[in-house]
């Protein structure tokens, strides 16, 4: 064999042995990023630098990478690419209003007066939402801040127990708006007894108690002493000596 030969056969025999010795380096790895499958083969010694290779990637700093950027590269070894999106939104709440209520000695006791009305606030929440590949992970509050005070309501409530009615001065223990409508004879005795007359009215004995003493505007003095089937709650029948005077009164 010529030197050529021999040199030639032993350049290419050190040339094998060495493209033997640098494939030997190479490891197959697997990446998922942005719903992709990456197979890239590398030479590289850890996972960060794989991810510096496939810097076509784009990483973001809070992006998270698994596993740590330190582990060694193994042939086969998975890396998942999680990107992760911060976002602020900010939400506006309403601010329910209070409601203040003040004794007025000029006003009737049971009447009420509402001399400021209320209003709702307005209340800012910041919130950071934060999802991992679209998904949403956490909502976190930040930050919260009024950009509308509630307006207080305030009520003032009458405390008068002494109205002049009929050129009489009256002390009483309530007074209330009722839905009033009239009856006249039908043979029949009252609830309690007594033969029905002008003044005695029918009730509902859980609003007013039968015997109870009354004065009804545009009626005059009256007495419970009576009772109705269909008078129920905030109703009262006022009875009339003929039904003329029943029907002309209709509903008040």
């Amino acid at each position: 064999m010529s030197v050529k030969k021999k040199f030639f056969f032993l350049f290419l025999t050190l040339a094998i042995t060495l493209l033997i010795g640098v494939m030997g380096n190479i490891n197959k790895t697997i990446v998922y990023a942005d719903s992709r499958k990456i197979e890239h083969w590398t030479m590289a010694d850890n996972v960060a630098e794989v991810i510096e290779e496939l810097d076509y990637l784009s990483l973001n700093s809070d992006d998270i990478i698994e596993p740590d950027k330190n582990t060694k590269i193994t042939s086969g070894l998975t890396i998942n690419i999680i990107r992760v999106k911060k976002e602020e939104c900010t939400v506006l709440e309403s601010i329910p209003y209070e409601v203040q209520h003040k004794e007025d000695g000029n006003l009737t006791a049971g009447q009420k007066k509402i001399i400021r009305k209320g209003k709702n606030g307005i209340l800012a929440k910041t919130f950071l939402f934060t999802s991992y590949n679209g998904i949403g992970k956490s909502k976190k509050l930040i930050k919260e801040e009024i950009i509308k005070e509630p307006t207080t309501e305030v009520i003032v409530l009458g405390t008068k127990k002494t109205v002049q009615r009929a050129g009489k001065n009256l002390d009483y223990k309530a007074v209330l708006t009722m839905k009033s409508t009239a009856y006249t004879h039908t043979g029949s005795r009252t609830a309690t007894g007594v033969v029905p007359k002008r003044g005695i009215v029918a009730v509902d004995p859980k609003v007013i108690p039968l015997g109870s003493k009354l004065y009804i505007d545009g009626y005059g003095f009256a007495v419970a002493q009576d009772i109705g089937g269909s008078i129920k709650g905030h109703r009262i029948d006022l009875f009339m000596d003929t039904k003329t005077e029943a029907l002309k009164w209709g509903v008040r």
